[in-house]
């Protein structure tokens, strides 16, 4: 069996409709050489059976198996996967039009080595398009990170650095992103393209999750940021009125303000 090029991972616990969207935008693809990965943790609701089933050039590899989570099961897929680059679509999210993986196969076919290719992401609740940066900055990384629905990783340096840490509960894929980019010094290029609509909410959202996520957030910049580093960039990131920010974005009140926000931080990205 050949290898295809992207292996599409979506894991899955009683994700209702939403996997029918996910598996709708797959099947949607007018590039086929990929493969669809479902990881199941043992759903009840029958969306598994109703939507991730064989038909009309699509062919998914269902695993049902019990896991520790999402990271876990993100880790479980991995061992199924084969192609080249893998992307991590989470149920209920859309890649963005039928064009993407076309679009991703013609720059890594001209660049093979790339480790990563990451792009923009549409985010439904504020129905626009969220632009990522040109270049990953150490401030960047600091700060934030890429919206990993709309990043596609080398399996194989994926594979060589470890997968995702299962001990972080909420943010391993920063951690992720964090050793691809600042600890193996992987190449990556950023594709002005739409990658995927984003549905929002998700594990980090709920109030104990972010309170979890804060404190691996900071273990993580401890652990991966110099000193200096740290320094540096807590000054500029306290310009920003994180505090603020955060609390502006988690609001379902404010929709038009976030807008406003993400425009303006398209702006500075481009």
């Amino acid at each position: 069996m050949n290898q295809p090029l992207f292996s599409i991972i979506t894991v899955t616990l009683n994700p209702g409709g939403g996997l029918g969207r996910t598996v709708d935008s797959v099947k949607a693809q007018i590039f086929r050489d990929f493969e669809h990965i479902v990881k199941d943790a043992g759903s009840t609701d029958g969306s598994v059976a109703q939507y991730a089933r064989s038909g009309n050039d699509y062919d998914p590899i269902v695993i049902i198996r019990t896991d520790r989570g999402i990271y876990d099961a993100m880790n479980q897929a991995l061992d199924y996967a084969s192609g080249k680059y893998v992307l991590f679509l989470n149920a209920g999210d859309l890649l963005y039009d039928g064009e993407v993986l076309e679009q991703v196969a013609q720059v890594v076919k001209n660049e093979p080595a790339l480790g990563l290719v990451y792009g923009d992401y549409f985010a439904e609740t504020l129905q626009l398009i969220v632009k990522s940066p040109k270049r990953l900055s150490g401030f960047f990384l600091y700060r934030t990170m890429l919206c990993h629905q709309a990043c596609f990783f080398m399996r194989e340096e994926v594979d060589k650095i470890g997968r995702f840490d299962n001990s972080l509960r909420v943010v391993a894929d920063y951690d992720l992103l964090l050793r691809l980019v600042l600890g193996s010094g992987l190449s990556f290029k950023y594709l002005g393209k739409s990658f995927t609509s984003y549905m929002g909410g998700g594990f980090s959202i709920y109030p104990d999750n972010a309170r979890i996520g804060a404190r691996e957030v900071n273990l993580l910049r401890q652990r991966h940021f110099r000193p200096s580093e740290r320094l540096l960039y807590g000054c500029m990131r306290a310009l920003t009125f994180p505090h603020l920010r955060i609390k502006l974005m988690q609001s379902t009140h404010f929709l038009l303000l976030q807008r406003m926000y993400v425009m303006a931080t398209n702006l500075w990205n481009r």
